[in-house]
């Protein structure tokens, strides 16, 4: 029984990290959009410490509006992660996982007006 509590206390203590950074992002202090933080944090430790994860709440709420052009939210945001054709990708960090990263996903209309937003990874 020994040989199997030090794993299972190993796979027990890596999901209660999951919750609670899950909990301090979704649930936990949050930060209001700062734009240059938000084009700073480009970096290994700014996605570590999920500098934009913790914006993305205020960013989603009072920045994104919908019917903005997606030139407005590039300007905005900065160039996207990833794209594809009524999409952009905002890489936000490790925000839910150590092991995975989570992304602000903002959908567009077949004009290029924004029509929602919606999160990966968290």
């Amino acid at each position: 029984m020994h040989k199997h509590r030090k794993p299972l206390l190993s796979v027990l203590g890596l999901a209660l990290l999951g919750v609670a950074m899950f909990v301090s992002v979704v649930r936990g202090p949050r930060d209001s959009f700062d734009q240059k933080t938000w084009l700073e944090a480009n970096s290994m430790e700014a996605e570590i410490k999920c500098l934009r994860g913790r914006m993305v709440r205020h960013l989603r709420e009072h920045v994104l509006r919908s019917g903005m052009e997606r030139a407005a939210v590039i300007a905005l945001l900065g160039p996207a992660d990833a794209a594809r054709e009524g999409e952009l990708a905002f890489g936000l960090g490790y925000c839910s996982s150590p092991a995975e990263g989570s992304s602000l996903i903002v959908h567009f209309d077949r004009d290029g007006r924004l029509t929602h937003t919606s999160l990966a990874g968290m």
